[in-house]
């Protein structure tokens, strides 16, 4: 898909992400996250700050509206990465700061694949939804955020960005306890 096309999703929701990966070191690998809506880009580094930024904005925006109260060590169940509709510019604020402290300009859209997300519903505290590669020109829903993880680490591994044996942790080859 080109990058024209991709302009055609800005008249979209709150729940619509364009996350471009740029490279992959140590396990790990670099992009960036566009909500759609906005127009913000913000560099990535890796699924877990993916993950936070999705859930942050959802949170402020509000859509889609989360069927689960998400738990949290706190006696009060507001993590931290949720925000009231009132605080939206600290948000943005935060997020800025945070592109200052790296120092790092917003990653060229070049490198690994692109991944248009849309978030339908937010179930079973989880995020249930469809994402679409770019340059695969596949679709395909998710029913939860670790489907919609595995999907993206399969495209990866598809186009070469990163090896299909990762240099992750792997349950063969380890010694079995038993308690």
């Amino acid at each position: 898909m080109e990058e024209s096309q991709i302009s055609n999703y800005q008249k979209s929701t709150a729940s619509e992400f364009l996350i471009k990966t740029l490279n992959y070191q140590d396990s790990s690998w670099e992009g960036s996250i566009e909500h759609i809506k906005t127009g913000k880009t913000i560099p990535v580094r890796g699924y877990l700050e993916i993950t936070f930024l999705i859930q942050e904005k959802l949170e402020v925006q509000g859509f889609p509206q989360s069927a689960t109260e998400m738990r949290s060590w706190e006696k009060e169940t507001i993590p931290r990465y949720r925000c009231s509709s009132s605080h939206n510019n600290n948000s943005d604020k935060r997020s800025e700061e945070k592109m200052k402290h790296r120092n790092k300009k917003t990653p060229a859209p070049s490198g690994g694949p692109t991944f248009f997300v849309r978030i339908h519903y937010r179930q079973n505290a989880s995020w249930q939804g469809s994402i679409q590669w770019l340059e695969g020109n596949s679709t395909r829903f998710f029913r939860s955020h670790l489907e919609m993880i595995m999907l993206m680490q399969e495209a990866m591994e598809k186009t070469g960005s990163v090896e299909a044996d990762c240099e992750f942790q792997s349950w063969d080859n380890q010694e079995e306890v038993y308690s």
